[in-house]
């Protein structure tokens, strides 16, 4: 099953997701996120674990007027107005960037 990374804009800054086998002797992974204004840049390993599958972006004040994953525009990313999140399908993809135009 996917993962939803849950990624809070309004300020710059940094995170990491760490994952295992759960059994404490296993491989282990980090993804890496940062936030820079309009842009989010996501730094994974290959995937062993569970991939990211959803991203969404928490505090988005208005829709976008466009959204580039790894510089191609998306269709079909949803706009909530009411919770201000913004939801990204990225299945199948590693993807490295995403960038809102306003």
């Amino acid at each position: 099953m996917p993962l939803t990374l849950s990624v809070a804009m309004g300020a710059d800054g940094s995170g990491r997701i760490y994952q295992d086998s759960g059994d404490g002797f296993g491989a282990s992974e980090i993804t890496a996120v940062a936030v820079q204004g309009d842009r989010v840049r996501i730094t994974a390993p290959p995937k062993r674990f569970r991939p990211i599958g959803v991203i969404e972006l928490l505090g988005v004040d208005q829709q976008p007027a466009a959204v580039l994953v790894d510089g191609k525009a998306v269709r079909g990313a949803s706009f909530d107005a009411a919770a201000k999140r913004l939801r990204i399908e990225v299945r199948d993809r590693n993807v490295r960037e995403i960038l809102l135009r306003r």
